[in-house]
């Protein structure tokens, strides 16, 4: 679980700008042949205009890298792979997922400093540049249009060993087995030959006996050819299965559904989880259909006026920080790319309310386990400026801000066939395993080959998801209607959060109400959120009136022990029991599980869903396409549905 701390490149400039690695003593391209080199060793060694000529509508073609460096490589496959799909080689509907590790990336600024030297692949660069990620450890998954890049910033080795996944070409580049042998290990070959499928293929730079003898090892056919330029030798080849079986370390209980059929989705839930299903299965092709029992869409807890999209930092390398910070990032993206989106990137304070808060994030900062990338300290001067008004010090999320949830389910259900006032009563199993839905008029929807439930607590009254312990909390938002100006100009976090003023309304809050199932706002509730808001942030006094007048909104959170959605596919609670009741056993090999057929959810966000609903969407639809993830593994298993009776399993005696 441990992810250390990310080191950028650490370079030397050459009078031409070319980038020189000071840690490898190497150069990361050639300024006059690094383009024909990449075409030459992985672009026409792996047949890549003939392959992805070959594709078939809604394919997706994968290629995994060892070393991004400059993204050079990507660039170049990219380009090729965008100018045949516009040429009509390549069908409109297929897609390019570029997977590439990389211990050291480079600093933003290096690389809009390198990529001055390919003006050719600007409109790319600067995509690239618009999305890149923040030097956090693990999986960041960038999306434009129809090329997919996922950046894995940690050890090569690490990281592919956390990958769920298959890959058709592989571009084995980085530095040199002598100037980089670490990275060239038992474990990444290992993995390559995990990853790949019969006939993948495989082309390097180098020729060293390390690499075709790992390679060769692990079941590679494996060819000598003439290298580039002044090189004597390469290497390609394809994976053959020629090497011993490999094991297979991931708990048998997680083991995912194999591959699917798919035709027609079905989503039940019309707010920020199902859309964002909607949103990633559109985005692939697939046909979907939502069902909402209300009659609008963001009806229930994704209604409200304005929401934060922020992270709450720890210093401790959790699975539930490292979600988080990577689901964070990929919110950020998603929302950049939603052109008509109601929202405002103005940053988050995390402010030092409390003693207790203050020790934690002094805390934070001692480790600083981001390293000012995601998230700095700032003293209450900064403080105050990031504000608009006077406050105390804090921590800074410069990429946060606030949505308007209706704005955003809007945004990414435009490509599904939405049913309002429709509430799904019954699912069905009929002919070639797939569901039909009936609502409560007694009215028949499908066939549909997957259902995925994304409505809430409301997943409890289904028997699929009935065994799923999650937990409704109430919550009521306040707001005054404001008539002369409140200069606030970015979200504050402490005791609840407020935002900047939305259309004459400062909108704060809210409440954690466990046991309360009442829909009416509270008067006791709103002067909770009155006091929190003026003990937090006195300030604010000063812009609004003595006694505001309150409205506001409630809605109910749909919650889970361990404060982690719930996404994944849906176990067959039956199998599960017969199979894993006695985990305690001692077994050397446990069967491979049974999930009910196409059946998916993606619930239990909290307070958070703005931050996480978006990456789970993403995970669902990569998981109903049998595309790579775009989370790890270990992450995803305590994601997955079946965690919560493992866990039981596991403790019984």
């Amino acid at each position: 679980m441990n992810s250390p701390r990310i080191l950028p490149a650490q370079v030397s400039w050459q009078a031409d700008l070319v980038p020189v690695s000071t840690v490898f003593d190497d150069v990361y391209f050639s300024k006059a042949g690094g383009i024909a080199e990449t075409e030459y060793v992985f672009i026409n060694s792996n047949r890549l205009s003939e392959r992805f000529a070959q594709l078939k509508p809604r394919q997706t073609f994968v290629i995994a890298e060892t070393g991004f460096g400059t993204g050079l490589n990507f660039l170049v496959a990219a380009s090729l792979f965008t100018a045949m799909q516009t040429d009509g080689q390549i069908p409109s509907s297929c897609r390019l997922h570029f997977i590439s590790a990389e211990k050291h990336p480079f600093l933003l600024q290096d690389l809009r400093q390198i990529y001055q030297h390919w003006p050719q692949f600007q409109t790319l660069c600067d995509c690239l540049l618009n999305a890149y990620p923040h030097l956090i450890p693990g999986f960041h998954r960038l999306d434009f249009d129809t090329l997919q890049l996922t950046l894995m910033f940690g050890e090569a080795d690490r990281m592919f060993s956390k990958l769920h996944g298959s890959v058709d070409c592989w571009f084995l580049d980085g530095f040199a087995p002598s100037k980089n042998p670490d990275m060239w290990s038992d474990t990444l070959f290992t993995e390559i030959a995990r990853l790949s499928r019969y006939q993948t293929t495989f082309a390097t730079f180098t020729a060293a006996g390390i690499v075709r003898r790992g390679l060769k090892g692990r079941g590679f056919e494996v060819r000598k050819t003439q290298g580039f330029g002044h090189k004597r030798d390469m290497l390609t080849g394809s994976f053959a299965g020629l090497g011993p079986q490999l094991p297979d370390s991931h708990p048998a209980w997680f083991q995912l559904p194999r591959e699917q059929q798919v035709q027609r989705v079905a989503i039940i839930g019309a707010g920020m989880a199902g859309a964002s299903c909607a949103h990633a299965l559109s985005h692939r092709g697939i046909a979907c259909e939502v069902f909402e029992q209300h009659q609008s869409i963001a009806s229930e807890a994704s209604g409200n006026a304005q929401g934060a999209l922020y992270i709450k930092p720890s210093w401790e390398s959790s699975y539930h920080n490292r979600f988080y910070s990577q689901a964070f990032g990929f919110a950020n993206r998603r929302y950049h790319h939603l052109e008509e989106l109601e929202w405002q990137p103005c940053g988050v304070l995390i402010s030092g309310w409390n003693d207790k808060e203050k020790q934690r994030q002094q805390n934070f900062n001692s480790q600083d386990p981001y390293s000012d990338f995601l998230i700095r300290p700032v003293d209450q001067s900064d403080a105050s400026h990031h504000a608009g008004i006077d406050t105390t010090a804090g921590l800074w999320l410069s990429d946060g801000g606030w949505v308007h949830p209706p704005s955003l389910c809007q945004q990414l259900l435009q490509s599904a066939r939405i049913h309002l006032g429709t509430q799904i009563v019954t699912l069905n199993l009929e002919h070639d395993n797939c569901w039909v839905l009936s609502d409560q008029q007694g009215q028949r929807h499908g066939p549909f080959t997957q259902v995925i439930f994304a409505n809430a607590n409301a997943a409890r009254n289904f028997p699929a998801t009935a065994n799923l312990p999650v937990k409704p909390i109430r919550g009521q938002t306040s707001a005054i209607a404001v008539n002369r100006d409140v200069p606030l100009t970015s979200v504050l976090c402490a005791k609840g959060y407020v935002s900047p003023v939305r259309n004459g309304q400062l909108n704060f809050g809210a409440t954690f109400n466990l046991n309360d199932s009442s829909t009416a706002l509270n008067e006791s509730d709103h002067q909770e959120n009155l006091k929190n808001l003026f003990s937090c942030f006195p300030a604010l006094k000063n812009h609004l009136d003595d006694t505001p007048e309150l409205t506001g909104r409630v809605g109910f959170r749909c919650t889970t022990p361990d404060y982690m959605p719930i996404a994944g596919p849906l176990p067959d609670w039956n199998y599960y029991q017969a199979h894993y009741g006695n985990l305690n056993q001692r077994r050397s090999h446990w069967p491979h599980p049974q999930y009910l057929p196409g059946l998916y959810c993606n619930i239990g966000h909290g307070s958070r869903g703005l931050t996480s609903a978006p990456l789970c969407g993403e995970l669902i639809a990569a998981m109903i396409c049998s595309e790579p993830l775009p989370i790890e593994m270990d992450i995803i298993d305590h994601l997955h549905p079946a965690r919560f009776i493992i866990k039981q399993f596991k403790q019984q005696p």
